[in-house]
This record gives C-alpha cells, sequence and structure tokens, in this order.
C-alpha cells in the first residue's frame, strides 16, 4: 500500500502489509530491495539504488525531479505525478563565478547582481577583483632603471650608489598590492659562479611602488667572479605575477667591459690583488692607457711595455687594452710580470714570477688558457725550447 500523510505527498511505502508509513528510516546494509525505505527522510530505493534527496519515488516507480536546482520537488500522489516549487535560494544554485550572486527566481537559477570590487586584501575573487561579472586577474609590472650593475665591494674608490638598482612596480589593480621578491640567482656559464649571498630589497618608505636593489658583495679574496642573473619577481600570496632581471657583473669586468675604463679597472686590480703584487718588490712612476689591443716594444706587439726614462728617472708602463679585456686574474698577472721589470729582472725571471704566483693571482684557479701561456712562455725565454 502506498503511504500518502496528509494528502500532501508520497513519503513513503508500506513495508509487510503495514498500513503505517514509515519516514525517516536510515537505509540498512546491503541496499534494500527496490520500494523499501532508503537513506533517509524517506527517499526510496530503485533498482537496488537510492533516488537523490531531492527526488522522490512516485507510485509509478520513478524518481521526482526536474533537474533545477532551484526547486525542490515531490510526488503528487492524486495523478502521480512530479511536482516542483520555487524555494528563495538553494546551495545548488552556483554557476562557480565568484563574482556573482546567484538567486533562485521563479523557479529558475537567474544571476541578478555582481560583487563590488575587492576589498584591500583581494580576497573577493581568488588574487583580483570582480569587474563586469568577471573576475581580472591581478597584474603587475616591473621596471628597472639600470638593469644591469656592478657587484658591490669595499674597494674604497668605488662610486657610491653604483651597485643599486630602483625597481618601481605597478600593481593592476592598484588595492591587489603585492610585494617583491628574490626568486632565483642564475649563473651566466654552466655550472658557473654563485655569489655568497643573493644582495638585498628594500621598499621605500615614502613611495610603496618603489623598491631598491643592492647587488650581492665580491669579496676580496673572491678570485673567480663572473656575471650572474638575479631574477625579481612581483608576488601576490604564491602567485608570480611578473619577474625581471638585473645582470650583476664582477667588478672588473664592470669597469674593462660595460665602461671600458682601463685606468679604473687597474686602480681595482691594484688594490684586489695588492698583496701578491707586493712580492714584485716593484713600482710605476707613470701608467699609461693604449688605446689599441697590444702596444709596440722590442720584443713586438705585446699586452704591455715597460721602459726606463731618463727625465724623469723611474720606470713608465704602457698598457694594451687586452691586458684588462680578459679576465681579472690574467690581468693581475701581467701587471705583476710588468711590475717585475721595474727591478731589472729579465723576461725569463718575469714569466717565472707569474708561474710561481699563479694561485695568488688565480690564473691556476680562473684561467688554465692563460696559464698554459705563462709555462710556455717560460719555457721559451728560460731554456729557449717551445718558443711561438
Amino acid at each position: 500500500m502506498i503511504c500518502c500523510p496528509d494528502d500532501a505527498c508520497c513519503v513513503g511505502v508500506c513495508i509487510n502489509d503495514d498500513t503505517e508509513c514509515c519516514p525517516g528510516k536510515a537505509c540498512p546494509a546491503p541496499p534494500p530491495a527496490e520500494g523499501e525505505i532508503c537513506c533517509g527522510a524517506c527517499d526510496h530505493c530503485l533498482n537496488s539504488g537510492c533516488c537523490p534527496p531531492d527526488g522522490q519515488v512516485c507510485p509509478d516507480g520513478l524518481c521526482c525531479s526536474d533537474g533545477n536546482p532551484c526547486t525542490v520537488d515531490r510526488c503528487d500522489c492524486a495523478d502521480s505525478e512530479c511536482t516542483s516549487y520555487v524555494c528563495a535560494w538553494d546551495p545548488a544554485c552556483d554557476d562557480g563565478n565568484p563574482c556573482t550572486n546567484d538567486v533562485c527566481t521563479v523557479g529558475e537559477c537567474d544571476e541578478v547582481t555582481c560583487d563590488s570590487l575587492c576589498v584591500a586584501d583581494c580576497t573577493a575573487c581568488p588574487g583580483g577583483v570582480c569587474e563586469n561579472c568577471t573576475c581580472r586577474a591581478p597584474a603587475a609590472t616591473l621596471t628597472l632603471n639600470p638593469s644591469s650593475i656592478p657587484a658591490d665591494t669595499d674597494w674604497p674608490d668605488m662610486p657610491a650608489n653604483i651597485s643599486e638598482s630602483d625597481i618601481t612596480v605597478t600593481w593592476d589593480p592598484a588595492e591587489c598590492e603585492g610585494t617583491l621578491e628574490i626568486v632565483e640567482l642564475e649563473p651566466q656559464q654552466p655550472f658557473g659562479y654563485l655569489p655568497a649571498d643573493e644582495g638585498t630589497l628594500t621598499q621605500s618608505p615614502i613611495i610603496a611602488n618603489l623598491w631598491r636593489y643592492d647587488a650581492f658583495d665580491e669579496p676580496p679574496n673572491e678570485l673567480c667572479p663572473d656575471m650572474v642573473k638575479v631574477w625579481i619577481a612581483a608576488m601576490k600570496g604564491d602567485q608570480e605575477l611578473a619577474r625581471k632581471s638585473i645582470l650583476v657583473w664582477p667588478v672588473h669586468l664592470w669597469w674593462a667591459t660595460v665602461q671600458r675604463d682601463f685606468e679604473k679597472d687597474y686602480d681595482f686590480l691594484r688594490w684586489k690583488y695588492a698583496a701578491v703584487l707586493a712580492t714584485t718588490q716593484g713600482g710605476f712612476y707613470d701608467e699609461d692607457f693604449s688605446g689599441d689591443a697590444c702596444v709596440g716594444c722590442p720584443l713586438g706587439c705585446v699586452y704591455a711595455c715597460t721602459e726606463l726614462t731618463i727625465n724623469p728617472p723611474g720606470y713608465k708602463v704602457t698598457f694594451g687594452t687586452d691586458t684588462f679585456t680578459g679576465t681579472e686574474n690574467q690581468a693581475a698577472s701581467i701587471i705583476g710580470h710588468e711590475l717585475l721589470h721595474t727591478t731589472g729582472a729579465n723576461e725569463c725571471a718575469a714569466y717565472t714570477w707569474e708561474f710561481n704566483h699563479d694561485t695568488g693571482t688565480g690564473i691556476f684557479q680562473c684561467d688554465t688558457s692563460y696559464l698554459a701561456n705563462v709555462v710556455q712562455m717560460m719555457n721559451c725565454k728560460c731554456s729557449g725550447i717551445n718558443c711561438p
């Protein structure tokens, strides 16, 4: 017998010819047979499976649901038909768009209002803002000035603020402001040089969208520095919105390659390699820097040439650009070579000094091709063998 209390809707079936309706019984295990009470408030079993909560079984055995999440569906016992009732709002009435408020109107799901712009913490839609019922993802633009700087150094003659880069960030939308982070240090050679620190990022206390990057330090005992790209990212929470890189140069290459200021580079190298160069016990009264790759000397066109002058008395050295356009280790070794000449040493002694001090100048660790040239020239000048 079908139980229809209050002549309102079908809420159950009678079991074992019992005339009492059985609402609200839990679904037994294993699942009951077709037509028995199932799963909660008088849902029913159909083909050994439960009808959904909004899907009561009509007397003809069909699940009663019109598939509209904005209606509650019940069986009408009088004509064995499924009747839908309009509800004000149902949690199922959601299109998944965080920028719409979804309501039930006349049995249909309508998007009738849009959320306002997100608040300062940008939580209305994940990380962005709601505009015209759509979620606009946050974005950022980074501007670097400059995008290429030298490493920081303790050299007292290094110009102030030269190892800094100003970074301007534009947040879109402005209320979705995030932060800047150093996210990666990228060596410019395979398995190349990476510094001991990454440098620092500081936000201006006055201008919120202005940041400053201070380059990492190049210590005096670092003999093999190389270029490194420092990647700066605009972050909103865990989301990376934009990134740009700052190329940080070794101090030597900054002056020799970027600025082409060989006199400045010479002064820096005399400071950095002062200890090993002091072992030559030599000195120049004057230094000249030719614009040519090599300079003419009695031995031919060479890296550098040191000459004894009478007025004023002393030794003057002239460097070609090839002295400085290689590694700093080669340059330091050549400077030492020429300093030894001011003590009266010949070419054999000068090349022998370069070989004996290859770890102090770093050609052993960092420039083996120049070290090979030193060995060849030492054998040539000292023993007359393997001369080029």
